[in-house]
């Protein structure tokens, strides 16, 4: 009966829908078809990070990575997913953009780790990937822990800083 209220009790904490106060993304779990209905006004893109789900967006433009369960998105994936946030952060500013996998705890959390790093790097204000993790969990505590020190990460931040820095 313990194991039950603990559950509970996680669940309670855990926000499915995560929505950042100074940058227009949301950062989730496996969105419903009532939350996009809902939300179709207030999001310009969806960046869908499973391999196991799809399903109907409503109208809304979506990129699909299949990027499969317990791995880590390739270098490619990063750098194609940052270049297209930013953009879509360029042409429509007033909304926002969600970003997901199953939980929203490491496949979507890397990709957004990844545009964040890129942002503050285009913008010549330098973050470190540490920075942007304690950024994004200081709104998503679920986060994985270990998403800034996977190696393809790692191979990304390198290409970036050789570009910008």
């Amino acid at each position: 009966m313990l194991w039950i209220l603990q559950i509970i009790s996680y669940f309670r904490h855990y926000n499915w829908y995560t929505e950042f106060p100074d940058i227009p993304i949301i950062l989730s779990g496996l969105p419903s078809v009532g939350y996009i209905k809902k939300n179709k006004d207030k999001i310009s893109l969806i960046i869908n990070m499973c391999d196991e789900f799809l399903y109907d967006s409503c109208g809304i433009p979506t990129v699909h990575y299949n990027v499969i369960d317990g791995t880590e998105p390739d270098v490619n994936t990063y750098m194609h997913a940052s270049v297209t946030i930013q953009n879509e952060i360029l042409i429509n500013n007033n909304k926002k953009i969600l970003i997901h996998c199953k939980a929203g705890q490491y496949r979507s959390a890397s990709i957004l780790l990844a545009w964040l790093y890129y942002h503050y790097s285009i913008k010549r204000q330098f973050m470190s990937l540490t920075n942007c993790l304690q950024y994004i969990k200081m709104y998503r505590p679920q986060v994985g822990n270990n998403i800034a020190t996977r190696k393809n990460i790692i191979v990304y931040t390198n290409i970036i800083n050789n570009l910008f820095y």
